[in-house]
């Protein structure tokens, strides 16, 4: 009886699995295999990945190239679950070098890309997330679709290849590869946008938000609103170079074109009642995109009229706001992005917002009440009453100000602004008479303890904005007028 031998002739490729903005770089071995013809891939591939045969099958006829009768792929690590069409540039190289067509890829090159029916490499969302893993766990050679190279450039220090076909993987391979792009785009500025002008206690309370990095309740106009969400991310300084990249590689998780650029400036997300929780928070069947509040990570979030968001929405969001960050649990693992964003909630005054409004009070009582979970770790309020006015040139100097003496006060806490002060901490440089003052109020019920906590993070934010080094009674008595529960209360 004869036994049919393995014939081993393929050479590892690699590619990168991504869960979350953490990556894996996978490796792709290819096996020709005496018998009938049979093409089989192992190593726990999602149905998108598993369907990789057949459009890498197409692919390499539509070049010409043989297609072996028997072939084996397996990808490491074998007990990692992987999904997406990205591995098919991966894969269509190793089987490259196990039938012969071409030498092995070099050991330091990591492929990315989908390949179509016709051999054309397609784009794939995740580029500059994957860039990242592969450049830390030091390759040095990146090969992607044409039009993503300027995105895998962000990641540095990487020399990329753009390939447009599976022909010209074979060319690269063979020593023969197209120009390789190795001059990345400098990092970008967005332009500062025109501002409607915005009544004196908005501008203000927009004004005390950027410095201490608080979250924002705006009652009445929501177009308002909606400017104060778009001053608010306007004041707030530049993001590090560090934020900034993974701002950006969220954006490409998310699928959305960076134009070979890194932006510095903080991103503003707005979200309106009719998204679904996914779109929210973010999630998916496997490869994961993030939601609208890691897209503000960094930056503003906008909740266009809260109250007639989903109670499951509001209610998912407390774990990001608390935490910084989502995790997002499925029966294959758990995923988390990060989502340090500064929230601006508006609502309208009643739930009907006209004028000549006739709701009843107790309607408006219910309409307030469904954004309870949201409005207790809101730590600014205003209305949107009043003349509107021009905001002031200098704002953005005046904050950079402030947050610099934030900064120095900060400074070896590992807290960036003062909304990130434990309660304990920020009651702490609280004068006496007005602690004793403010727990009354919590006695009487007019304030809870997360309110109280506010009240003080907002007043070190008010003494920062005067060039303060301490906390005075005035200071917590305008922060107590920022206060939701104590305004309905008073």
């Amino acid at each position: 009886m004869r036994t049919a031998l393995l014939i081993w002739k393929g050479i590892m490729s690699h590619s990168v699995t991504l869960n979350g903005l953490d990556g894996t770089v996978v490796e792709a071995q290819a096996t020709t295999t005496p018998g009938l013809p049979r093409t089989t891939i192992t190593g726990l591939p999602d149905p998108a990945l598993a369907e990789a045969r057949d459009r890498c099958r197409a692919a390499f006829t539509s070049t010409g190239t043989p297609w072996p009768t028997g072939l084996t792929i397996d990808l490491l690590p074998a007990d990692l679950p992987k999904a997406g069409s990205h591995h098919d540039l991966a894969i269509a190289a190793a089987i490259l070098a196990a039938t012969g067509a071409t030498p092995a890829a070099p050991n330091d090159m990591v492929l990315l890309g989908e390949l179509g029916l016709d051999g054309q490499a397609r784009p794939v969302r995740g580029v500059l997330p994957m860039a990242l893993t592969a450049r830390s766990r030091g390759f040095r050679q990146i090969v992607v679709p044409t039009g993503q190279g300027g995105e895998a450039l962000l990641a540095g220090d990487v020399t990329v290849f753009e390939a447009a076909h599976l022909a010209d993987l074979i060319d690269l391979l063979n020593g023969r590869p197209r120009d390789p792009r190795i001059l990345p785009v400098p990092a970008a500025t967005s332009p500062a946008p025109e501002l409607a002008p915005l009544p004196a206690q908005v501008e203000w309370a927009v004004h005390v938000a950027a410095t201490g990095g608080h979250n924002m309740l705006i009652t009445g106009d929501t177009d308002i609103a909606a400017t104060a969400a778009i001053y608010l991310a306007a004041l707030l300084p530049d993001l590090t170079p560090a934020e900034a990249l993974e701002v950006a590689a969220l954006r490409s998780l998310a699928g959305l074109d960076l134009g070979g650029r890194i932006d510095t400036r903080p991103p503003l997300a707005t979200a309106d009642p009719t998204l679904a929780l996914a779109a929210i928070i973010g999630g998916g069947s496997r490869l994961m995109r993030p939601g609208l509040i890691s897209l503000a990570h960094c930056g503003v979030l906008h909740l266009q009229d809260a109250p007639e968001f989903s109670p499951a929405v509001l209610e998912a969001l407390r774990g990001p706001l608390d935490g910084g960050h989502v995790s997002i649990a499925r029966a294959g693992g758990a995923t988390r992005f990060p989502a340090r964003a500064q929230l601006v909630v508006s609502t309208r005054t009643c739930p009907c917002g006209h004028p000549d409004c006739q709701c009843g009070t107790n309607m408006i009582r219910r309409y307030h009440a469904r954004t309870a979970i949201i409005a207790t770790r809101c730590g600014v309020t205003c209305d949107t009453t009043g003349v509107p006015a021009p905001v002031p040139a200098d704002a953005a100097t005046q904050v950079a100000r402030a947050r610099a003496t934030t900064a120095q006060r900060l400074h070896g806490t590992g807290w960036a602004c003062n909304a990130d002060m434990p309660g304990n901490i920020a009651r702490a440089g609280v004068p006496a008479e007005a602690m004793a003052a403010l727990d009354k109020a919590v006695e009487r019920g007019r304030l809870s303890g997360r309110e109280v906590d506010h009240v003080c993070r907002v007043a070190w934010t008010l003494a920062d904005m005067a060039g303060r080094p301490k906390v005075s009674g005035d200071d917590v008595s305008r922060a107590l007028d920022l206060q939701p529960g104590w305004q309905v209360a008073s």
